[in-house]
């Protein structure tokens, strides 16, 4: 049976296994029972921001919250009939060779996508030849790059980052049209009178960029 999905944009792919086995499956959520322990960006929903991620003896499911979530990641121990309209989108869910689905997450690359990869790749090791994972990235360069020491600590230190509007001033240098007898009195009447307007062909004084302290406070 073939039924095809269509992805585009940046996507994790696998194949597994229509079942895989219950004992492994155990040492698999065990191992990931603690990775979402201190996130900040991952959630049930990207719409359920205050429901954690589900793992379960059926599958393991996430998204990043609100803004930073994207597709639904969703890996599941057995391959049922649900995973055919679970999602909105359009599905290719089909056997290989080795009679493995196929199945795929878009994350865009957002927060979340950092966990992602963390269980597609645990459960390669974990389920062996029962998993298999592609990515629109080098999935090799990608598994070593997450398993950076501070990688993790780069992406919560940019999600938990706020905007902040601080006051600034700097100063342009340009020149303006004056009518006047002579160029002195149209220097005085340029330094005085305000409706003169700003120059059209300013440009920016170097090292005169300032925030303005005492409005930040």
């Amino acid at each position: 049976m073939r039924i095809i999905k269509t992805v585009m944009g940046y996507t994790h792919y696998w194949y597994k296994k229509e079942e895989l086995p219950q004992a492994q499956w155990n040492q698999f959520t065990d191992r990931l029972s603690g990775l979402f322990a201190n996130s900040l960006v991952t959630c049930l929903e990207s719409d359920a921001e205050n429901l954690p991620p589900e793992i379960n003896a059926d599958e393991v499911r996430f998204n990043g919250k609100g803004v930073d979530g994207h597709e639904t990641f969703r890996f599941t121990r057995v391959v049922s009939s649900s995973d055919f309209d679970y999602s909105a989108r359009q599905i290719e869910l089909t056997n290989d060779e080795e009679g493995r689905f196929f199945d795929c997450c878009k994350t865009a690359q957002k927060h979340y996508d950092y966990y992602v990869v963390r269980v597609l790749a645990l459960a390669e090791d974990i389920f062996g030849s029962d998993v298999d994972v592609k990515s629109d990235g080098d999935w090799s360069e990608i598994k070593k790059t997450i398993e950076s020491s501070d990688y993790h600590a780069q992406e919560i230190e940019k999600t938990d980052m706020k905007d902040y509007k601080i006051p600034v001033s700097w100063q342009m240098y340009g020149s303006v049209w004056v009518k006047a007898k002579n160029i002195h009195d149209a220097a005085a009447i340029a330094e005085q009178d305000p409706d003169i307007g700003l120059p059209t062909n300013g440009t920016y004084v170097e090292a005169s960029w300032e925030v303005d302290w005492e409005i930040v406070g």
